[in-house]
């Protein structure tokens, strides 16, 4: 919502500076998702000996997922 009222009373350069510079935001968290999920995919994760402790692949995985969702949903609704 601040972001919107800026861009209205921004000039029109800084508008576009504002949305490039937010894209690059959106893309970045896409990209730290997919690496979040890559890592859980790739690497081969050690257990634990408590049942209890979350496996890091799965935490990894879900991360990534929601990490990277929430920046496709901000570029996407922008």
């Amino acid at each position: 919502m601040l972001d919107r009222n800026l861009q209205k009373e921004a000039s029109p350069d800084e508008s576009a500076v504002l949305s490039r510079r937010l894209s690059r935001r959106w893309k970045l968290l896409q990209v730290l998702g997919a690496a979040l999920i890559a890592l859980a995919g790739l690497i081969d994760w050690p257990h634990f000996s408590d049942p209890t402790v979350p496996a890091t692949p799965i935490l990894l995985l879900m991360l990534g997922i929601i990490v990277f969702v929430s920046g496709l949903y901000a570029e996407l609704t922008h």
